[in-house]
């Protein structure tokens, strides 16, 4: 068994132990198997099937959250996003043989929005954290108190500095 990571939570930026995100999420067809090779390699046109790597066993992810992080992300956003995912792959199922195209998705955006900017402070690191002009205590919040509407506003934060 893999011994615990310790690190900085991307989103809340509490020291501790952190668990394991998947981006996307798992139940969005992200719990194969991957390979994690240079992009480097994949961009100079090389066969596909010839990449070396390591291989994980449980999706593409990362040790980025902490567990209360990454536990109220995924019951607030991470449902409405693999709504999205599941809905996407019947709608491809069915226009590979049609000849138009109609997707009528019905999903909660704000959620599925929430969550991929989740996925994109997570892919980003603690870094993005510490490029934003946080107010004085906004590290010491008791992770406790963390609701979802505090959670959002910071994730909005997060929207600011990638969008710049």
């Amino acid at each position: 068994m893999r011994s615990p990571l310790y690190g900085i939570c991307c989103l809340c930026g509490s020291y501790g132990k952190l668990s394991f995100e998947h981006s996307p999420p798992s139940k969005a067809f992200n719990d194969d198997s991957v390979l994690y090779s240079r992009i480097q390699d994949w961009l100079v046109g090389g066969n596909p099937d010839a990449l070396t790597g390591e291989t994980h066993q449980r999706g593409v992810g990362a040790y980025t959250l902490c567990e209360s992080c990454n536990t109220k992300t995924g019951s607030w956003y991470g449902g409405a996003y693999v709504e999205l995912a599941k809905q996407g792959m019947q709608y491809l199922e069915r226009v590979r043989s049609a000849g138009g195209l109609h997707l009528p998705f019905r999903i909660n955006p704000l959620r599925v929005i929430k969550q991929v900017i989740c996925m994109l402070a997570c892919a980003s690191g603690p870094q993005l954290r510490r490029s934003t002009k946080d107010r004085p205590g906004a590290h010491s919040h008791n992770r406790a108190e963390l609701s979802e509407q505090t959670f959002a506003r910071q994730l909005f934060r997060y929207a600011r500095v990638l969008a710049r």
